[in-house]
């Protein structure tokens, strides 16, 4: 498909998905949407074993599109129920790692879609805002699930319910952030994540995935048992196979 809000790339093995309207400070239109939901299912449809997600511009995304007529509607909760929530749970549910780079501000529900990534890098430029009881609005796009498992409920309660604005540095301090580089510093570290990532098992990859997914929900016994199952998948797997091969000719 022609891309028009994004520029989107798979290049061994590694798919690269970059919103692409700096001058609408890449607002999560249901247009970006719907593209960004089509190169997801494209990374996952050609075994990607590694998606970035990054934006062009000052902004990485300045959120939810209030333009949209189905806002002025007062019809959010389908808007979010038809068009973030099926994005979100892809990207959450990728079997990839997933790592999004953010060098500029984040605003709303925008926010959602970075943490629903594996990693987060940012740069001292990031800017991570929450504006929603501000305007009227509650939490959405995953972040009354997500943030407090990711910095925990007396953290998010802070953000969100005062609305808060806070840089690249104290996200890192507080957990939002997996790494913090200096602004400049993003494309020089791609090649290390990238050649991490491309050496990792799918498999293994996608079973530690779904293993700590069901975990966020699961009792100490359950988690046990899931871990069992996957196990015992992963001990069959051609990689594994592989591993034992190799220490038993040393």
């Amino acid at each position: 498909m022609r891309w028009q809000h994004i520029y989107f790339d798979i290049t061994d093995g590694v798919a690269k998905v970059t919103l692409a309207r700096p001058e609408k400070r890449n607002v999560l239109s249901r247009a970006l949407l719907a593209e960004i939901g089509e190169a997801l299912g494209e990374a996952e449809r050609t075994g990607a074993r590694l998606l970035i997600l990054d934006a062009e511009g000052k902004a990485f995304s300045s959120g939810g599109d209030l333009a949209d007529p189905m806002t002025h509607a007062g019809e959010l909760g389908t808007l979010l129920d038809a068009h973030y929530h099926p994005l979100l749970r892809r990207l959450a549910g990728l079997p990839c790692p997933t790592v999004c780079m953010v060098d500029g501000l984040v605003v709303g529900g925008a926010c959602g879609l970075v943490l629903a990534c594996d990693m987060v890098v940012a740069t001292e430029k990031a800017r991570f805002a929450f504006p929603f009881t501000q305007i009227g609005l509650i939490p959405d796009c995953g972040l009354n699930w997500l943030l407090s498992r990711i910095v925990g409920p007396v953290q998010a309660r802070r953000l969100l319910l005062f609305g808060e604005t806070i840089d690249g540095e104290e996200a890192y301090r507080i957990g939002m952030v997996s790494r913090l580089v200096e602004s400049g510093a993003l494309a020089s570290l791609l090649p290390s994540l990238i050649a991490s990532a491309t050496t990792l098992d799918p498999q293994a990859v996608a079973g530690t995935k779904r293993a700590a997914a069901l975990a966020e929900t699961q009792t100490f016994e359950q988690s046990l048992a899931t871990e069992r199952e996957l196990q015992h998948q992963a001990g069959r797997s051609a990689r594994f196979a592989a591993t034992l091969a190799s220490l038993s000719n040393r």
